[in-house]
Parts: structure tokens; sequence; C-alpha cells
């Protein structure tokens, strides 16, 4: 790739990365107590009050599992039963203990 394409396609990849993160493009792992399954977390905007966890069979990665929120209400779907609000708001997701809140939500909800 000659120089110009290279800083072209750099500046390219400076400009869009940041809006594909805040887009909710990336996903996390998240600890998780229960061999063969994993918990990943994705953020989708909203500043922290949109987001998705997925609970999913490592070996497969099927969906067993999803709380999320949509900027407003906290939803729960449990594979095989119809989604739910779980709470009304995102309030109890929110602040420096985040991840902790909803890994220990997730694991009350599913085991």
């Amino acid at each position: 790739m000659s120089g110009i394409r290279w800083r072209v396609a750099s500046l390219i990849l400076v400009l869009v990365a940041p809006g594909m993160v805040m887009a909710g493009i990336w996903k996390e792992s998240q600890p998780w107590p229960y061999p063969g399954e994993m918990l990943i977390y994705s953020g989708c905007g909203c500043a922290d009050s949109c987001w998705v966890a997925e609970l999913r069979s490592k070996r497969t990665q099927a969906l067993k599992a999803r709380l999320r929120c949509d900027c407003e209400v906290v939803h729960f779907l449990k594979v095989g039963e119809k989604e739910r609000v779980y709470a009304p708001s995102c309030k109890a997701f929110e602040g420096n203990d985040k991840f902790e809140v909803i890994t220990r939500t997730m694991e009350t909800l599913t085991h």
C-alpha cells in the first residue's frame, strides 16, 4: 500500500473506530462462575444506560438468557420464554459496580 493510501486508511480507521465502539459493535466477556457458560456484555449508547448482557454456551455459543437496558427499562429473556420487563428503570445498574450488579442479577435469574 502506498504511503498516501496508508495514511488515508489510517485516518478513516481513527475517525470510524470510536463510532463503532459507541454504537455497541464491541463485546466483552465478564467473569462468570459456571463452567460451560460465558457472560458477554456489550454497550449500545445512551452513556451507561444502553447495554446488553448475554449468557451463552461456551461450546456452541447458543444464547441461554439476555438481560438488557434500552436506556430506560431493563428487560430479561430466558430462552424458551417470552421477554419480560425486569425493572422499570436502569438506575440500579448505574455506578461503579455496574458489571457486578449485572452479573449478580443474571446469576439470580438463571441459576
